[in-house]
C-alpha cells in the first residue's frame, strides 16, 4: 500500500471529474464539513479505493485465499438454500463486494455462486482466483436481453444462487428511489424474476474492514409477492 501515497495525490490532482463527484458526495453526506475537511475525506476515500484494487490484483495472483472474511448474515443464505430455494443475491457497486463474495466458500457457502457481470466480449465461465474452489463467475454480455433472464430463471429453478447488481439496469423496468437527496434508478428485474420463480431476494454488501479482513453482509430473505412455500 506504500505506493498509494504517491499514486493517490497524483490521481487527486489530475482526475477532476472524480474529484468533483467526490466533493458532491461528501457535501451531501457531511454538509457541516468545510472545503478542506472534504478534501481530506476524498483523499481517504481514494486511498481505500486503491487498497481494494491492490487486494484484487494480489488475490488474482494467488491460488489460495489471502484474505479473511467476517460474514454477518451468512446463515440467511445457507438456510434458504437448505430449504431448496434458489437464491437471488442483490448487491451494488459499492465497497469490496466482489472480493468479499469470492471468499464465501471459505465461510461455509456450498455449491456454486453465479455472479453476473456485464461485458461486451460475451459469455464466459471463470473463477475470481486460481482453482481452489472460489466463487464461479459467469460473465454475461449486456445485450443478451431476454435470454439472460431465462438463464437466471433456470438457475434459480435448479436451486442455484445467482448474484447481480441492483444498480445496473438489465432492462427498461426501473423505479426512481430517493437516495442521498436525489432520485436514482433501481432495476426491477431482480424482483420480477424472484416473484416469478418464488425465490427469495437477499440484499448483500461487502466492505474492507482492517488489514486482510473483509465484511460480507446479507439481509433476511425477502419474498416478492409470494410466500416462502
Amino acid at each position: 500500500y506504500i505506493c498509494l501515497f504517491f499514486i493517490i495525490p497524483y490521481f487527486y490532482l489530475f482526475a477532476p471529474t472524480a474529484r468533483r463527484s467526490a466533493n458532491e458526495y461528501w457535501a451531501i453526506r457531511r454538509p457541516e464539513a468545510g472545503f478542506f475537511v472534504r478534501q481530506g475525506l476524498i483523499l481517504r476515500q481514494l486511498f481505500r479505493f486503491g487498497q481494494l484494487w491492490l487486494d484484487r490484483i494480489y488475490q488474482g495472483t494467488q491460488t489460495t485465499p489471502q484474505f479473511i472474511t467476517n460474514p454477518p448474515g451468512m446463515s440467511h443464505i445457507t438456510q434458504a438454500r437448505k430449504q431448496g430455494h434458489g437464491v437471488l443475491l442483490v448487491g451494488a457497486h459499492v465497497g469490496g463486494w466482489d472480493l468479499a463474495t469470492s471468499l464465501l466458500p471459505v465461510d461455509g457457502f456450498e455449491g456454486r455462486l453465479h455472479v453476473l457481470r456485464y461485458e461486451a466480449e460475451g459469455l464466459t465461465l471463470s473463477k475470481l482466483a486460481g482453482e481452489q474452489g472460489l466463487t464461479h463467475v459467469k460473465t454475461i454480455a449486456s445485450e443478451r436481453g431476454e435470454s439472460l433472464i431465462l438463464e437466471i430463471r433456470a438457475l434459480l429453478a435448479s436451486g442455484e444462487a445467482v448474484a447481480l447488481m441492483g444498480d445496473r439496469p438489465m432492462g427498461t423496468h426501473v423505479e426512481l428511489i430517493p437516495f442521498l437527496g436525489k432520485l436514482t434508478p433501481i432495476d426491477c428485474t431482480a424482483y420480477r424474476i424472484a416473484a416469478a420463480c418464488g425465490a427469495p431476494v437477499i440484499f448483500t454488501a461487502g466492505f474492507k474492514s482492517t488489514g486482510r479482513g473483509y465484511d460480507f453482509y446479507a439481509s433476511e430473505p425477502l419474498f416478492c409477492g409470494v410466500g416462502p412455500g
